[in-house]
Formats: C-alpha cells, sequence, structure tokens
C-alpha cells in the first residue's frame, strides 16, 4: 500500500495542471421590528339604565373607548459571493 504524501498549494497547482481557484462567500442579514400600542377610555357623568319586564333590553350611553396599534417590521438580507479563477505558467 502506498503511502500519502502532503502536497504543497504549488505542487497541487503543477499537478492540476495549473489552475488555481479561490473561493469566497459571505452573507449578512438584520432584523427589526416595533409595535406602538395606545388606548384610551373615558366616562364622563352618570350612566344608567333600566329595563324592566320579560324580554326587555337597555342600552347605556355615554361611554367611549378608542384602541390604535402600529406594527412595522424590515427585513434585510444580502449576500456577496466572488470566485478567482488563475492559472499558473
Amino acid at each position: 500500500m502506498s503511502e500519502l504524501i502532503q502536497l504543497t498549494d504549488a505542487e497541487i497547482a503543477g499537478v492540476s495542471g495549473g489552475i488555481y481557484q479561490a473561493i469566497s462567500i459571505s452573507a449578512s442579514q438584520s432584523n427589526s421590528s416595533s409595535v406602538t400600542q395606545s388606548a384610551t377610555a373615558t366616562n364622563t357623568g352618570a350612566v344608567t339604565a333600566t329595563a324592566s319586564g320579560a324580554g326587555a333590553t337597555a342600552a347605556a350611553a355615554g361611554a367611549e373607548a378608542s384602541n390604535a396599534a402600529l406594527v412595522s417590521q424590515r427585513n434585510s438580507i444580502s449576500a456577496v459571493n466572488a470566485v478567482s479563477i488563475r492559472r499558473y505558467y
């Protein structure tokens, strides 16, 4: 059985026909998100409602409520690939 011999880059280039190839890949990703929410409720004065009898319905007026929400999200992905091939003579 023959033993394996470690070759230098120059020896590998000579055996493979003198071609050197370098590949570099870099990638980056950033994500950001924000949520803003506000809620208000007001009730002024007395609020009363009365109902009597079977099947009666009563409604009270004078209350007010509001709710607002804002959602923002941003995603960014970038990738750079570079290939360099050189031939040694």
